[in-house]
């Protein structure tokens, strides 16, 4: 969030690479739960959380810095070497549903999960329909180019140590915490630089951008996830395309008539399903919206 001189704060790095990567992670996403088979420990969530993991793999054979506001910085090693400790480890998609369940881990009102997860996190759904529909609405979102900056797209997985809407080392630790694999970060990190922005020195920066490119991306996705065998983006549009949800949804509102004015987005979602048995996505209800007022 703030960086001393000489330093790029990972806030402003993680939104270089969130625009100009979501849209491929979105398109791999998609890709990987159309595949035939896939192993449940590659579970990742939403194509924001792929996102998000293949950044932070982007960083982690990087010293990072950490930064206060009173003008002291420490560097660190973002893994150690040997170990399994990481300094941007998360809860699996699992894990984080169990934790939004529970009030004594989520926090009065949802306090830790906004406070680490950011206000973008929400529980994962699983059942099969769910991912279904969700594979269909992301693929369309890919398909139609759209702006991806104004979509909605939440976080399924939640961070041990920083909070994910600043980058910064939370000042103190989440509930969660006590169960990471290696507390190494935990135990030995100064209080002092608890609530650091982390940070990169410019330099480093500027090479790390440099060095992003969609090939080397395509490396890390197939460390990280082994079980799929992603193929180039024109397989995606073969395997995944959109359902004919959109054609009916407008049928169905052109039906109805006025009846839907005065309702919700979200009323009118839940009218479909529960008077015509229509279940259907935000996002296909809008992309219907929007062809019906291009008079497409």
């Amino acid at each position: 969030m703030f960086a001393l001189e000489g330093y790029t704060p990972l806030s402003f790095l993680w939104g270089v690479f969130e625009e100009r990567y979501l849209k491929w992670c979105c398109a791999r996403a998609c890709e990987f739960y159309s595949a035939d088979k896939f192993s449940r420990y590659d579970h990742f969530g939403s194509p924001r959380d792929l996102c998000e993991d293949l950044f932070l793999e982007s960083l982690s054979e990087l010293r990072v810095t950490l930064c206060t506001t009173e003008g002291s910085f420490l560097d660190i090693d973002a893994r150690l070497s040997g170990t399994n400790a990481r300094l941007f480890q998360k809860t699996t998609v699992m894990e984080s549903f169990s934790i939004a369940t529970f009030e004594d881990e989520a926090g009065p009102e949802n306090e830790w999960l906004i406070r680490m997860g950011s206000p973008q996190f929400r529980q994962a759904g699983h059942t099969a329909s769910e991912v279904k529909e969700w594979i269909a609405e992301y693929a369309a979102l890919v398909e139609r180019d759209a702006d991806f900056k104004a979509v909605n797209i939440p976080f399924h997985t939640l961070p041990y140590l920083f909070e994910r809407q600043t980058y910064v080392i939370a000042r103190e630790f989440p509930p969660w915490s006590s169960d990471m694999w290696d507390d190494h970060y935990e135990r030995n990190l100064p209080d002092q630089h608890r609530g650091s922005s982390i940070c990169l020195k410019d330099e480093l920066a500027q090479r790390w951008q440099g060095s992003l490119s969609e090939t080397a991306l395509r490396k890390r996705l197939r460390r990280l996830i082994p079980s799929v065998n992603f193929q180039d983006s024109s397989y995606l549009f073969r395997r995944v395309g959109r359902p004919s949800k959109v054609p009916e949804t407008i049928q169905l509102i052109q039906s109805i008539g006025k009846e839907l004015e005065a309702l919700t987005a979200k009323e009118k979602l839940r009218f479909l399903e529960k008077r015509h048995g229509h279940k259907i996505g935000l996002t296909t209800l809008r992309e219907a919206y929007r062809k019906l007022r291009n008079g497409k």
